[in-house]
């Protein structure tokens, strides 16, 4: 075999254009290919597709390769698939498991924030009636601190809440009650917006859907309250200066929570009709529907009393 051996030895050219040495050592079965000079040698055995190469880590390559790529092989006793390469991505190659696969980024953290929900966004009623939704704030992402609410301010819409700051201490939502009032008719958008400190206002919006329908009525110490000093009793059916409400037509019913019997005297201007005075209103009772055409001002007074001490007065505005 040694004579064999040295038979077998040759100079090497053309393809590989370099003295290279060839040898079969009997009973081994390996075949050993030496091309170059040593640098050209480095992890040249380590570039596979799929497959593994060799049984072991080849001398000088320390488990790693810097200048192939391996796509999905693995290496049984190099380094192991999903493991790192030295490096990264070898010069000229990459490796598709150069990055471990249970790795991730800056993963960051959520800015604390509010939300706001209402009980209703669509409030309906008729004119002048109180309509009330829960305002309701949820902290996330570990929130703390006071939130102002405050509402909108629109023509023909009354608000109220109970309490307009809320402390917000833990993961527990807070809520206030919401009161409103309408005094126009159709649909009028208004908004609740919560503001707290570093966070960006947050706002909600509501719709208020009032009727045509409007009820004022008689109260009950309007005959014990007929007259103090001379003055008329003016607030019997709202405010001295008259219940302001937009839209035409409206329709007005007037309710007597007198118990003593009262008549509604009204001149008949656009729909404003006289009451019948062979049938006072009795306790709770309504007086027939008026249907005001146009937008004026309105007064009239309790016939059974006189003009001089009960007096309502109506303002309808486009």
């Amino acid at each position: 075999m040694l004579a064999l051996s040295r038979i077998m030895r040759c100079t090497l050219a053309g393809k590989f254009g370099r003295l290279g040495s060839v040898m079969l050592l009997a009973g081994a079965c390996s075949l050993a290919v030496a091309c170059g000079d040593a640098s050209d040698n480095t992890g040249s055995t380590w570039h596979s597709n799929g497959g593994h190469a060799g049984s072991g880590t080849p001398a000088g390559n320390n488990a790693t390769s810097s200048g192939g790529s391996s796509s999905g092989g693995s290496t049984s006793g190099g380094s192991s698939s999903g493991g790192s390469t030295s490096g990264g991505s070898s010069s000229g190659g990459s490796s598709s498991g150069g990055s471990s696969s249970g790795a991730s980024g800056s993963s960051g953290t959520a800015a604390p924030a509010i939300t706001v929900t209402l009980g209703s966004v669509a409030l309906k009623g008729d004119l002048m009636t109180d309509q009330q939704t829960v305002v309701t704030v949820a902290p996330s992402n570990g929130f703390t601190g006071t939130v102002t609410l405050a509402v909108s301010t629109v023509t023909g819409i009354t608000t109220k809440l109970d309490k307009t700051t809320l402390d917000i201490t833990g993961a527990a939502a807070a809520s206030a009650m919401l009161t409103a009032t309408s005094s126009k008719v159709g649909d009028v958008p208004f908004t609740i917006t919560a503001t707290a400190t570093a966070l960006a206002p947050v706002t909600t919006n509501v719709t208020f859907s009032a009727t045509s329908n409007l009820t004022l009525y008689i109260p009950a110490d309007a005959e014990s309250n007929k007259g103090t000093q001379g003055a008329p009793y003016n607030t019997a059916f709202g405010p001295a200066a008259g219940v302001v409400v937009h839209g035409t037509p409206i329709k007005l019913t007037i309710v007597n929570k007198d118990g003593t019997g009262h008549i509604i005297h009204g001149d008949g201007k656009n729909g404003f009709a006289h009451g019948d005075t062979n049938n006072p209103l009795g306790l709770n009772a309504p007086d027939k529907v008026r249907t005001l055409t146009a937008a004026a001002s309105y007064s009239w007074y309790l016939h059974d009393q006189g003009s001089a001490l009960v007096t309502g007065k109506l303002v309808i505005q486009q």
